[in-house]
């Protein structure tokens, strides 16, 4: 099932996140996020998330989300924002 970022845009709007990225993985989603201060907005990111996931009708077998220094840029120095990646 394909979902719209703007899925995630909509579950991240007012989260504290300033970027994020979701990577589809074989067994489901992980979703790395860079943060506005200190605290860590992870658990409550992931829940913001399966919500919007479930409304739009997706449930993946694994969610995870993770907060990292930055995003990691293609070679051609973008950062997308879903990115498919084999296992």
């Amino acid at each position: 099932m394909a979902i719209h970022p703007h899925t995630f845009s909509a579950a991240l709007d007012d989260a504290d996140v300033v970027q994020w990225q979701v990577n589809q993985e074989s067994d489901g989603l992980r979703v790395i996020l860079v943060a506005r201060g200190a605290d860590s907005p992870t658990a409550r990111v992931q829940q913001r998330i399966a919500r919007a996931l479930h409304e739009a009708g997706a449930d993946p077998a694994l969610l995870s989300v993770e907060r990292v220094d930055r995003i990691p840029r293609t070679l051609l120095g973008k950062t997308p924002l879903v990115r498919r990646l084999s296992t």
